[in-house]
């Protein structure tokens, strides 16, 4: 299980729900972050990866390293206190 905080350094991005996140372009994307447990197919990976991900073997390395698949995601931002996102992961 991961809590990130909601203001959490993200790079200068903004978390985007999954569905406003596919729906935007490529420009308004590379200022966007989200968490999609839909599919088993994000990743949390412990270092930043620039590589393109094109096969089986490459996610099984990245496994291996310590990347964890995102099964479910509660977002706890609008909550008075403690504004987080847990995110439980396999």
């Amino acid at each position: 299980q991961i809590t990130s905080p909601a203001d959490a350094d993200a790079g200068g991005r903004r978390y985007g729900k999954p569905a406003a996140f596919l729906q935007a372009d490529e420009t308004e994307r590379s200022g966007l972050w989200t968490l999609d447990p839909a599919n088993g197919m994000d990743l949390i990976l412990p270092e930043p990866y620039t590589g393109d991900m094109v096969d089986a073997q490459i996610l099984s390395d990245l496994q291996r390293e310590g990347a964890v698949t995102v099964m479910a995601v509660s977002d706890n931002t609008l909550r008075p206190r403690l504004k987080h996102w847990k995110v439980r992961c396999i």
